[in-house]
């Protein structure tokens, strides 16, 4: 692995996560404050189905990534992409007329309003994913990272401008999002234009589409039941209690996922640097990475303490919701294991098939628990636990099947590592932040003492991969 390479790379991204981080915690902070609980949910609802746009191309985009991934952007073949482009635009806009048409029977209200707009953003913000797909599976890691950049500082500065207006209606924000994604596509167009604009020749080639298609439908697939597994949850909750309640968990959840602004910068920077390394490698890169990873996450989940301490206090509406930050923060422990480890190495193996099995096998559990939980027993608490037990299942599974797949031997660092979630979840809800804190602090403590050889040994190790 190409050290100075990837660490280059890797800071550029950790910059533009970090810059997003700032501007997600802005949004996070200011919008429930300027705007009601209901007003509220009703743009969580929204940025909740914009989530699943991504599904709508069908895995196209997907195929494109794992086929060319580890590819130089000069080698490219600039016919065969600009002929992509053109039918992959005509696909989303005749999928956008088509879902938007479904709306205007069905949808009343402000719920119309919402899915109209969720249907906006589906050119938009597939057609800029499938650029930034290019500039990620290049390796062209500071393009990517300014078109993200570029986006979210125009929603920053929207957002700031409806604060500064005192406006109250959820429809201005949702407007700024659409905004800030078709800036993020004019950027990525920009520096994927040798591709589409200069390239004066294309072919729309049929075998090409089907191909990309048939390689990234398992991944879509995939993707879909990951989605779903805590996506069936967060419908269980609209529907089982009301759009106030959905707002107040949808902020708790955001707040938990801040931190995985930096999982996606590692895992983006990760995957064209190990489609490129020697094979026999992965199983020696694969161990590296998860004894410098496990470390970081730990420790990271201190922020829990002054987010916990301060939140509260500025949202005193959302208080009651915001207790279930102690269940909801470990959450970033699996989601970690999973997105770095496993989803990211099953993707460099081409195990499209076996991240699919993985899946659906945890969406099954999260159907039936949530059944349980919302329809059964209708208990917002144990709804909670699910979305944490759903993740362990997840990343546990995962986890083995990665480690069999590479002939690596079990480990009883997945037991270490459970028991010290448990204990973060315990001391966080019956302890005052007084005694939780250094309780915490000493658990970590003894777990870095254990880790000490392993995380020298892997920092030696990746220099040589």
């Amino acid at each position: 692995m190409k050290i100075n390479n990837f660490f280059k790379n890797f800071s550029l991204t950790i910059v533009s996560n970090m810059l997003n981080l700032i501007i997600s915690s802005l949004v996070i902070l200011l919008i429930p404050k300027l705007i009601g609980v209901y007003e509220y949910g009703l743009w969580q609802l929204f940025i909740f189905y914009s989530s699943y746009v991504g599904l709508l191309h069908l895995g196209w985009i997907d195929g494109i990534y794992l086929r060319y991934g580890g590819v130089h952007f000069s080698k490219l073949n600039k016919s065969n992409f600009k002929g992509q482009f053109v039918a992959f635009l005509v696909s989303q806009i005749s999928i956008a007329v088509l879902v938007s048409l479904i709306f205007f029977n069905y949808a009343k209200g402000d719920m119309k309003y919402i899915l109209y707009s969720v249907s906006s953003t589906i050119v938009i913000t597939n057609t800029k994913t499938f650029f930034q797909f290019i500039l990620q599976m290049t390796n062209k890691i500071k393009e990517y990272s300014v078109s993200n950049i570029s986006g979210s500082f125009v929603y920053a500065v929207l957002v700031v401008l409806a604060v500064a207006n005192d406006v109250k209606d959820y429809k201005p924000f949702i407007i700024s999002y659409i905004v800030s994604q078709f800036v993020g596509l004019s950027f990525s167009i920009f520096f994927c234009r040798r591709l589409i604009i200069n390239s004066s020749f294309f072919r729309v080639d049929i075998k090409e589409i089907f191909l990309n298609i048939s390689v990234g439908c398992k991944l879509v697939l995939s993707n879909i039941s990951s989605l779903l597994i805590v996506g069936v949850i967060r419908f269980g909750i609209q529907k089982g209690w009301d759009v106030e309640t959905f707002g107040k968990i949808s902020l708790t959840l955001s707040i938990s996922n801040l931190l995985m602004v930096f999982i996606g910068a590692i895992s983006l920077v990760l995957f064209p640097v190990l489609r490129r390394i020697n094979k026999d490698m992965t199983k020696y890169a694969y161990n590296a990475i998860r004894d410098l990873l496990m470390p970081a996450v730990f420790i990271s989940m201190f922020l829990y303490f002054p987010i916990n301490y301060i939140i509260p206090s500025w949202l005193p509406a959302y208080r009651e919701s915001l207790k279930y930050l102690a269940i909801l923060f470990p959450m970033i422990v699996y989601q970690a294991k999973f997105e770095i480890l496993s989803n990211t190495f099953f993707k460099v193996l081409r195990m499209e098939r076996q991240l699919l099995t993985v899946n659906i096998l945890t969406l099954v559990f999260s159907l039936i628990f949530t059944t349980i939980s919302v329809y059964v027993l209708h208990n917002l608490n144990m709804t909670m636990c699910v979305i944490v037990i759903v993740m362990a299942i997840r990343s546990t599974i995962a986890e083995l099947y990665m480690r069999s797949s590479l002939n690596i031997s079990f480990s009883y660092e997945i037991i270490i590592e459970s028991i010290l979630i448990l204990l973060f979840i315990f001391i966080t809800l019956y302890l005052p932040m007084i005694f939780s804190f250094p309780t915490y602090l000493f658990a970590v403590l003894i777990y870095l003492k254990i880790k000490k050889n392993d995380i020298f040994d892997a920092i030696r190790n990746i220099k040589t991969i």
